[in-house]
């Protein structure tokens, strides 16, 4: 499958920088979270977002709105990124 360019509302502090073993993954065809193919405990959530201020956010929603912010910190911003294998 051809890698797709996807640009999306989120929190300006959502990280999608290409330093993490996690995966890039579509969320309801327009918008992007993280997909861990190894945790790094037992249990650990697969389907996650990072945020450059508070690490990991265990919920492929996290931060993608205003209502599903996890923090105080929630700036509005739009993200432009490339999924590779969607």
């Amino acid at each position: 499958m051809e890698p797709v360019t996807v640009t999306f509302s989120g929190c300006k502090h959502l990280d999608y920088e290409d330093h993490f073993t996690a995966r890039k993954q579509l969320l309801s065809g327009d918008r992007v979270f993280w997909m861990r193919e190894v945790s790094p405990y037992e249990g650990a959530p697969k389907m996650v977002q990072f945020c450059k201020r508070r690490g990991r956010i265990n919920d492929p929603e996290g931060c993608l709105t205003e209502e599903k912010a996890c923090c105080s910190d929630f700036s509005p911003a739009q993200h432009t990124v490339l999924v590779p294998d969607p």
